[in-house]
């Protein structure tokens, strides 16, 4: 794997603000100051007003489920986290064909699923949806950092660990590793994007189960 990856995690809130200034392009601040206001349709969401602790990201997109719906799943979440940034992110509206397709081709199998090495390797060799991964940024996963975050880049790849039969918004999850998007927040929590939903988390979920966080770039 010849990505040159960034490996320093930032650990602090103001830390990130001063690389983002850095890192990303006058485009991408401007959409980040972009929020809606109107409430989408999201199950328990945590109704708030745009502001400081209030972003609701992509919530009014409508997601493919990429053929994993809880309990039983195809195990491609990291593939299918792949398709939701790419979507989020760049507008890229991936055949679901497609994404199974290359997930095969990357080693990927609905039982063993996929390891984020494994889809980090052939994001940048292959790419993914025709879109090459050229680089990657981890970060903690503390709430300071998901909020100036996600407002900076509008959405981040995030693994996170499941606890055996939890539930995740309207979703029973069994104990495992599973990858999903993070692009929005409420007081409550942040919003994820997975099996086809935007998903209402609590902070405190989050920081028992969120293990790291990814800012990417491709294109």
């Amino acid at each position: 794997m010849t990505l040159t990856l960034t490996w320093r995690i930032v650990n602090s809130a103001t830390t990130v603000a001063a690389l983002l200034l850095m890192l990303i392009p006058s485009a991408a601040v401007a959409r980040a100051k972009h929020h809606r206001t109107s409430r989408p349709r999201v199950a328990d969401l945590d109704v708030c007003v745009a502001g400081g602790d209030c972003d609701y990201g992509a919530a009014h997109e409508t997601f493919k489920t990429w053929g994993n719906v809880p309990p039983k799943a195809l195990g491609d979440c990291t593939f299918a986290a792949a398709a939701d940034w790419e979507q989020i992110v760049l507008g890229v509206h991936a055949r679901p064909a497609v994404i199974a397709s290359e997930f095969e081709q990357a080693g990927g199998n609905g039982k063993e699923g996929l390891s984020e090495e494994a889809l980090w390797s052939y994001w940048q060799s292959q790419g993914i949806a025709g879109v090459h991964l050229t680089a990657l940024y981890p970060y903690t996963t503390d709430r300071a950092d998901v909020e100036v975050a996600v407002r900076a880049y509008r959405a981040m790849i995030v693994e996170l660990r499941f606890s055996s039969d939890h539930q995740v918004a309207q979703f029973k999850v069994s104990g495992k590793l599973h990858d999903a998007v993070v692009d929005g927040f409420t007081p409550r929590g942040p919003l994820l994007v997975s099996w086809g939903r935007t998903l209402q988390m609590t902070w405190q979920q989050w920081a028992q189960e969120a293990q790291t966080m990814w800012h990417i770039q491709a294109g």
